[in-house]
């Protein structure tokens, strides 16, 4: 990983897995992309002088200003995304254009280029999606994994699909500290909902990794823990006044899926060296690369937040110590 474009790369994910890409000497450069000026000029500045740090303002919609992008790169992480549920739902065709078009553009340039590595990161919303959100980024994925078709062996195409970073932008935690602060009450969409959780740092850990260990076509999945929205609110905010406001607008689930019922066939669990994970092999392939081996799942088990291995207060209260403010 010696030249690195990060799209969407001002986001919360994006910082901090440049952070750590410039923490490693080998890292000859990161370059972000995104579309706000202002927010490139917010990074830069906590940054500080950062000789191998570039930023580059662009719209993954924008097919040429991406592969003008990834001159002299050779590993690309794409994170640009419109994610909030609640915002975009009436929208769907401008999530389209970012989401799916923009996925595509990107694919497509790292293919013309011929970068060697690129990933895709999904979410577990795309699993039985519910949501317009969930639907772009289940085309996204199909979009990269049988980008493979096109790029193999010279380009490689994987996705990194997981759950909730704690602390991201526009989630839930930072959101109720606020409201704390403020003296209001915690607004509670369903007690009974659940989700999957992790650190910003463990979502950096797993992309690295990915980067390292795929292969070209698969969905990497870490085997995540889950807690519900009830018993955060209680961490986060222990003995203070909530009101329950109901799901948000554009279809939120009570529960999510990691992987569905039906992609259950395709899934096997891996443990080798890193924390257990789950690949999510594609429906078809016709470019020649090792599959993977491992314990498959259940036929027709999910791996739901309601029903997967629950975190202690304990372990989401370590987490919640680890969100960081500022950027």
């Amino acid at each position: 990983m010696a030249k690195v474009l990060i799209t969407g790369g001002t986001g919360y994910l994006g910082v901090a897995l440049t952070k750590r890409l410039l923490g490693d000497p080998r890292t000859e450069k990161v370059l972000l992309l995104s579309r706000s000026e202002h927010r490139q000029a917010e990074v830069a500045e906590a940054f500080g002088p950062a000789p191998r740090l570039g930023f580059i303002l662009g719209d993954v919609r924008d097919h040429q200003r991406i592969h003008d992008a990834l001159y002299r790169i050779d590993t690309v992480v794409h994170c640009a995304a419109l994610k909030r549920v609640d915002r975009v739902t009436h929208d769907p065709g401008e999530i389209m254009k970012t989401n799916v078009l923009g996925t595509a553009n990107v694919v497509r340039a790292c293919v013309e280029r011929g970068i060697g590595r690129v990933l895709v990161v999904s979410s577990d919303k795309c699993s039985g999606p519910s949501t317009e959100y969930g639907c772009t980024k289940l085309l996204a994925e199909f979009i990269a994994v049988h980008a493979n078709h096109f790029g193999m062996p010279r380009t490689r195409i994987a996705v990194a699909r997981y759950g909730n970073v704690a602390g991201s932008t526009g989630s839930v935690i930072p959101v109720w500290r606020q409201q704390a602060a403020a003296g209001l009450p915690l607004t509670i969409t369903d007690p009974l909902m659940s989700r999957f959780w992790w650190a910003v740092r463990e979502a950096v850990d797993f992309v690295l990794f990915c980067l390292t260990a795929m292969r070209g076509g698969e969905i990497l999945i870490p085997k995540l823990r889950a807690m519900s929205i009830s018993a955060l609110a209680d961490l986060v905010a222990p003995g203070h006044h909530r009101k329950t406001i109901g799901p948000r607008l554009g279809g939120e689930k009570r529960a999510e899926m990691l992987f569905s019922e039906d992609e259950a066939a395709r899934v096997v669990e891996v443990a080798n060296g890193h924390a257990p994970f789950f690949v999510l092999e594609p429906t078809y392939q016709t470019w020649q690369r090792p599959t993977w081996k491992g314990r498959p799942v259940p036929a027709g088990q999910a791996y739901r937040s309601d029903t997967a291995p629950q975190l202690t207060a304990g372990e989401m209260q370590a987490m919640l110590a680890e969100v960081e403010g500022g950027l």
